[in-house]
């Protein structure tokens, strides 16, 4: 294949839950070359030569766009290049404060297996966003101030943590009704 070619497609779901993509290639590169996937949405790029595997929280009933790019050693995509993370990072929620829902997004430099739990400040579980394991790349999960049941929670301070095998952080975030 031809440094250069690249395929758009769209995933569009009403689920509200990750949504799992998973890449089976066979190895028709040359030398020096790679398989990109692009997460045009959140400007997320993730080698599939070496995850095959991409995961992401979907908007319900909105297209989410993406491309498969043949890239070499010396090829960038259009626009702005993203980079893969080098390090575990738990950032900060957004909006905060927040009052219907925020979106917690973090990095993970390799494929891991995640659990990211929300607790309110006595430390009880709240709910538990995600527990599965995500390739390496930029993700985000949503939550909406609801815990297991389904029932809205107070207004308060509430803390959500990303656990990985080799990682722990967790930080706060202010719910205001």
């Amino acid at each position: 294949m031809q440094v250069g070619t690249s395929w758009d497609f769209t995933v569009k779901t009403d689920l509200e839950q990750m949504v799992h993509l998973h890449f089976a290639l066979q190895p028709l590169l040359d030398a020096g070359s790679s398989l990109l996937l692009e997460d045009l949405g959140s400007r997320v790029t993730i080698d599939l030569n070496t995850a095959q595997e991409y995961s992401f929280m979907p908007s319900s009933g909105q297209a989410r766009s993406f491309r498969i790019t043949v890239a070499g050693d010396d090829w960038q995509s259009e626009g702005e290049a993203t980079a893969l993370p080098r390090s575990f990072e738990l950032l900060a929620n957004y909006p905060n404060p927040f009052n219907a829902s925020t979106k917690i997004p973090f990095y993970l430099p390799r494929a891991s297996s995640v659990s990211i739990i929300v607790s309110n400040s006595l430390g009880q579980r709240i709910r538990t966003l995600y527990l599965a394991a995500l390739s390496q790349g930029s993700h985000e999960v949503e939550w909406d101030g609801l815990d297991e049941d389904g029932v809205s929670v107070a207004s308060g301070v509430y803390f959500y943590r990303l656990e990985t095998d080799t990682f722990v952080d967790t930080r706060k975030m202010l719910l205001l009704k």
